[in-house]
């Protein structure tokens, strides 16, 4: 399935949420015929009229392309998903894992940095292909996890 679409569920009975409905996956076909460009997410189900809707990005001519925005999706996310890739991908990122040993002889210390800066010991990190890949976090994280016992302070 290229999109997964939330559609609520009316439940006579009264569904579990407060509003007395669930949703369920539904697979809308002329929305899977749109291919992705860059943009918001446009495209909901009104409660009221009872019906799914699909709000233009822009202003379409005729005999041009219809697009929507399939979401925040890195390049991975949509080759998998999608089977494409998008160009110039502005969510685009590969997410790493990174962790301190517990075998680590500083592992306290460093553990206790990682909770002054309020980051875990063990966690999954973004690269971005932008001008600066390494966000805040990861940046901070790694220079804790790369603390050697003389420089500790």
């Amino acid at each position: 399935m290229t999109r997964q679409n939330a559609v609520p569920l009316t439940d006579t009975a009264g569904g579990d949420d407060e509003d007395g409905t669930d949703a369920m996956t539904a697979m809308v076909p002329l929305w899977d015929m749109c291919n992705h460009s860059e943009g918001k997410v446009l495209t909901d189900y009104d409660i009221s009229a009872n019906m799914l809707r699909c709000y233009a990005m822009r202003d379409f001519e005729k005999g041009q392309e219809v697009t929507i925005f399939y979401g925040r999706r890195t390049n991975a996310e949509f080759f998998i998903h999608n089977g494409f890739v998008f160009p110039d991908n502005r969510h685009d990122s590969v997410d790493i894992k990174l962790g301190i040993s517990k075998q680590d002889p500083l592992y306290a210390v460093k553990a206790k940095l990682c909770d002054d800066h309020e980051l875990t010991p063990s966690g999954i990190f973004a690269l971005v292909p932008r001008e600066r890949p390494v966000c805040e976090d990861l940046s901070t994280f790694l220079r804790i996890l790369v603390l050697k016992d003389g420089l500790v302070a």
